[in-house]
């Protein structure tokens, strides 16, 4: 039996393949000219005569070539760089990590605000601190007479849980 998490692997995989035979396709190399380019500053042949303007010719219509390939390789580069990222996650069980550690920090939470009792100071997501005069389950009230819902100070899924 197969997991979503293997299929999903395979398929990025097959995706991963198609992407990279797109950039070898749009990013040829003319190996005489890269042999040319460690010879010659800039790949330009100096001198005058037919072979040297035909040689070029051909290293800036390679160029031109490499250069109009750019706008299109870039998407590719990034999509590449996106499935291997995400095969990578998948190979190292980070949605099955994050998903505890997620449920842990919500029980954790729920904890808190259960320990929370009238006249403890609470730190609210503004950064201030409050004093209890009030609580019951779901609720709390300062000593500034605002009322605070368990989701405002420990998030709606960790409340979700009380």
């Amino acid at each position: 039996m197969r997991t979503d998490a293997t299929v999903s692997i395979e398929t990025l995989k097959q995706q991963l393949t198609h992407v990279q035979s797109k950039i070898k396709k749009l990013d040829p190399s003319d190996p005489y000219l890269d042999r040319l380019s460690g010879s010659f500053h800039l790949s330009r042949v100096g001198g005058s005569g037919k072979n040297t303007h035909r040689l070029n010719k051909r290293r800036e219509s390679s160029l031109e070539k490499t250069i109009a390939n750019a706008v299109l390789l870039v998407p590719l580069y990034r999509t590449r760089d996106s499935l291997i990222a995400q095969i990578k996650d998948l190979e190292s069980g980070g949605p099955v990590k994050r998903a505890e550690e997620k449920s842990l920090v919500n029980t954790y939470s729920a904890e808190y605000w259960r320990s929370i009792q009238v006249g403890d100071s609470v730190t609210v997501w503004s950064g201030n601190a409050i004093i209890v005069t009030k609580k019951n389950k779901k609720s709390l009230e300062s000593a500034g007479g605002c009322k605070w819902t368990a989701a405002e100070i420990i998030g709606k899924a960790a409340a979700a849980l009380l």
